[in-house]
C-alpha cells in the first residue's frame, strides 16, 4: 500500500511542500495479530490501544491518534501545578505499536502527555506526516502540518484514493482557559466510499461550536474523548473534558449513527469512573448508538 502526503486543501497556514515526498506505504510493516488482511469496503477497522490512542485502518490508509504509549506508574505535570499518574498499561504493548508504520499520526494537541508522550514523540519521527494544531506543528518540526478549525489536509495514493482530514473546533476546558490549557482540535475524516464522516472530538468540553460540526458533515461514527477531567486541588469543579452528561449533549448536537467513548480510564485525573460513564450512556435514550470497544482488539465499524 502506498500513500503520498497530500496537498493542504483550504489551509492558509503552514505551506505545503510543492513536491511532497513519497511515502513507501505499509508494505512489510507488521499488523496486530487479529488485524491482518484488507479492511472491508466502506468500513473502518479500529483498535483502541488505550486513553485516546486509536489505530484506524481506512481502505489503504493506516492512522494513529494521540499516541500515549508509556507504561503505567509514571507521573506527569500538566502545568499550573496540575499533575496526574498513569494507572493502566496500553494494550497492545508499546513495542507492538512502535514497530508499525502509519500513513499519518493525528495529534489533537501535543502539550499534554496523555495525548502525546515520549514514545509517541519517537514514533512521530518515523511517520511521514503528523496532523495537529498550528502551535503543535511549530513545536513538532518539519513533518508536522498545523491546522486551524475547518482547514484540511488530504492523503492521496497514486491510484487516486484519498482521505481528507479536517480540523474541527474544540475547547479543552471552560471559556477563558485556553491561555492555560493551550489549543486543541478535533478532526473529521472523509473518504469516497463511506456514507458519512468519522469524527474524533479531541479533548474538549461540550460547547456551542460543536454545532458547526454537525452542520458541516453527516457524522457516521463519533469517537468522543470523555473522562470528566478535573483537578480538584487546583481548579476546583472546573471540567476539562466531557463526562457522560456532556457526551449526551454532544450526541444531540451531532446526531451520529454510532458513538465510541475513548479517553475515559487509565489516569487519575479522569474523575468520572468508567462504570458510572457506561451506566449513564447505556441507560440513556441513545443506548443503541453506544459502542464501548474492547482494548487491544480489532473491530470493524
Amino acid at each position: 500500500m502506498w500513500a503520498l502526503l497530500g496537498i493542504v486543501s483550504g489551509c492558509a497556514g503552514l505551506p505545503a511542500d510543492p513536491t511532497p515526498p513519497q511515502y513507501q506505504g505499509l508494505a512489510g510493516s507488521p499488523s496486530l495479530p487479529d488485524c491482518e488482511g484488507p479492511v472491508s469496503a466502506g468500513k473502518v477497522r479500529v483498535t483502541h490501544v488505550g486513553t485516546a490512542t486509536l489505530i484506524l485502518e481506512i481502505g489503504p490508509f493506516r492512522l494513529l491518534t494521540d499516541p500515549a504509549l508509556d507504561p503505567k506508574g509514571q507521573d506527569y505535570a500538566f502545568g499550573w501545578g496540575t499533575h496526574s499518574r498513569k494507572l493502566l498499561d496500553p494494550l497492545p504493548g508499546q513495542a507492538d505499536v512502535e514497530a508499525m508504520a502509519f500513513d499519518a499520526v493525528l495529534v489533537s494537541h501535543e502539550q499534554h502527555a496523555d495525548n502525546l508522550d515520549a514514545p509517541g514523540r519517537r514514533l512521530l519521527a518515523r511517520a511521514p506526516v503528523t496532523i495537529t494544531t498550528r502551535q503543535g506543528a511549530r513545536r513538532l518540526g518539519d513533518k508536522a502540518v498545523g491546522l486551524r478549525p475547518w482547514e484540511s489536509h488530504t492523503l492521496t495514493t497514486p491510484e487516486g484514493q484519498s482521505l481528507r482530514i479536517t480540523a474541527t473546533p474544540a475547547r479543552h476546558g471552560p471559556a477563558g482557559t485556553r491561555p492555560i490549557v493551550g489549543p486543541v482540535i478535533g478532526m473529521l475524516l472523509e473518504w469516497d466510499d463511506r456514507d458519512g464522516a468519522i469524527y474524533i472530538s479531541g479533548d474538549t468540553v461540550d460547547f456551542r461550536r460543536l454545532d458547526e460540526i454537525g452542520e458541516h458533515a453527516k457524522i457516521d461514527v463519533a469517537f468522543l474523548h470523555l473522562g470528566g477531567v478535573q483537578f480538584p486541588k487546583n481548579t476546583g469543579r472546573m471540567r476539562f473534558t466531557m463526562d457522560a452528561e456532556g457526551a449526551l449533549d454532544a450526541i444531540d448536537r451531532l446526531d451520529p449513527r454510532l458513538v465510541v467513548p475513548v479517553h475515559y480510564d487509565g489516569w487519575n485525573h479522569f474523575r468520572q469512573p468508567p462504570d458510572e460513564m457506561r451506566r449513564a450512556l447505556e441507560g440513556s435514550a441513545v443506548a443503541d448508538r453506544i459502542r464501548v470497544l474492547p482494548r487491544g482488539r480489532c473491530v470493524e465499524l
